[in-house]
């Protein structure tokens, strides 16, 4: 450069920042017109986020070949919290339509030409420099929904072939704290609904994530971050979208109880015994816990279902119907743990622990049909 390109990024703005210098200066290490040299300077504008929505488009016209998968990458770096391998990125851009046979290739390449920029975190590449993160969000960021889709559908393809964990043990797998995340903030509904009745997808997925704190004999705690907890349950389509967590958690411990009575013969207290006898601890811990997740589970559903009657007084009507049909498809299930409240110990032969479970649950219930008076009876 000579003295009047010096000058011009000297006196910009811009040049008060390290970050925005670092990216002006990278960028133009490859900018091969002396002639457009002034006008290329100029382009990056006057902060940092400037800097990178400039980079942004160069990098598109390189990669002009592969078309669109600049952008696809970057997104999905951007709004995943913790990174993405080649791999990854791969099925996320196969799942927005992206593949060409050179596809693998160009995407090395693209990640190579933005490394500068990435930081590595367990073998994966992140963004963590915010104002890249907030000019990918810019220029692309009107299709967030589609991104945070092409993620859940990473994730979920992590989850579906990992091993299933031993008793006791939890396989970490990249994604069990993610895909429930990601499919929340997407609004994708149905799509949390498919992949916790998804036995091969469930499994996997990390306890907190979506506030159950039993899996494998061993106890979590939930974070702040549970199924739900974004919405806002004071407007009808916060509370609505609430119901259907509450329906979701019911359905698994629906399903855990169906799977009792199909799996194991009464009285439950021998299969038990026989467990313990033969040594069988696989099977015994997959006795023990499927009492638990059910527990759990209707635990965390009349819980939520709770929150919806106590916000509902902002729509009665709307709120009652919904608590209606919540007990009535809870009816069954509601039997069940009444009875093992009563006499689990005796009839699981577990301990008497589970007994005081169950009956904190049904005062829920209790609680439940008469929170608010009139909205839940």
């Amino acid at each position: 450069m000579d003295k009047e390109e010096k000058q011009l990024i000297i006196s910009s703005p811009g040049a008060s920042s390290p970050l925005y210098l670092k990216v002006l200066l990278n960028e133009l290490k490859t900018f091969g017109s002396f002639a457009d040299l002034n006008e290329k300077i100029r382009s990056f504008g006057y902060t940092p986020k400037d800097a990178f929505l400039e980079m942004l488009r160069t990098v598109e016209e390189e990669f002009a070949e592969t078309a669109g998968m600049s952008a696809a990458a970057v997104s999905m770096l951007t709004y995943a919290r913790d990174g993405l391998n080649e791999n990854e990125l791969l099925t996320g851009l196969g799942s927005v339509g992206i593949s060409y046979p050179e596809l693998p290739r160009q995407l090395r390449m693209l990640l190579r030409r933005l490394r500068t920029y990435l930081t590595r975190l367990n073998g994966r590449s992140a963004i963590l420099i915010g104002s890249f993160k907030d000019a990918v969000i810019s220029r692309y960021g009107s299709s967030e929904r589609k991104w945070r889709m092409a993620l859940a559908a990473v994730y979920e393809h992590n989850l579906r072939s990992a091993p299933v964990s031993r008793p006791n043990e939890w396989n970490s797998v990249h994604g069990d704290k993610e895909l429930l995340y990601q499919l929340e903030l997407a609004d994708s509904w149905p799509d949390i609904r498919r992949v916790m009745n998804d036995q091969d997808i469930f499994r996997n997925i990390w306890p907190p994530s979506y506030g159950v704190h039993y899996v494998n004999g061993t106890s979590y705690a939930a974070d702040t971050a549970t199924l739900g907890s974004m919405q806002d349950i004071s407007s009808l389509a916060g509370s609505e979208h609430m119901s259907m967590v509450a329906d979701i958690l019911l359905r698994k411990a629906i399903l855990n109880r169906k799977e009792i009575m199909s799996k194991y013969k009464k009285p439950l207290s021998d299969t038990c015994a026989f467990l313990r006898r033969a040594e069988d601890k696989t099977g015994f811990y997959g006795y023990r816990d499927l009492f638990y997740y059910m527990i759990a589970f209707a635990d965390m559903s009349v819980d939520t279902m709770i929150r919806v009657a106590d916000a509902g007084r902002n729509f009665p009507e709307k709120t009652k119907r919904i608590c209606r049909g919540y007990l009535e498809s809870a009816k069954d299930l509601e039997s069940a743990i009444w009875a093992l409240s009563l006499n689990g110990a005796e009839i699981t032969d577990l301990s008497h622990a589970i007994e005081d479970m169950a009956d904190d649950v049904n005062r829920k219930f209790d609680r439940l049909r008469e929170y608010g008076g009139s909205i839940c009876r």
